[in-house]
């Protein structure tokens, strides 16, 4: 219920679609396999979070593992990019802060 409760306040917000606090991360070229892909929200707490739409995953950009970072893609995006890139569900532990996994896909 309180994601459901920050969902609601975050699409509400008017400036670029980030609720007060959140920040974008970091992007590689590597992370763009179906167009679907954005960078993941950091939230003042520094909870990695994604849109409604979006799935979190920690990317692992490919020939670069010490580079993995946090993302969130469509939900048909997430089997290309765990069988090509091996890339997990949720935040990737190394970012460290709290994780906050959006809104499952449907």
């Amino acid at each position: 219920m309180r994601i459901s409760r920050l969902l609601a306040l975050v699409l509400a917000m008017p400036i670029a679609g980030l609720a007060p606090g959140c920040t974008l991360s970091t992007s590689d070229s590597s992370m763009y396999l179906t167009g679907t892909e954005e960078e993941a929200l950091t939230t003042a707490k520094g909870a990695k979070s994604c849109h409604a739409d979006k799935v979190l995953i920690c990317h692992i950009p490919p020939g670069n593992p010490g580079n993995a970072h946090t993302i969130c893609v469509g939900a048909p995006a997430v089997e290309p990019h765990v069988t090509q890139h091996h890339d997990t569900l949720g935040a990737c532990p190394t970012e460290g802060g709290e994780v906050d996994g959006g809104v499952p896909p449907v």
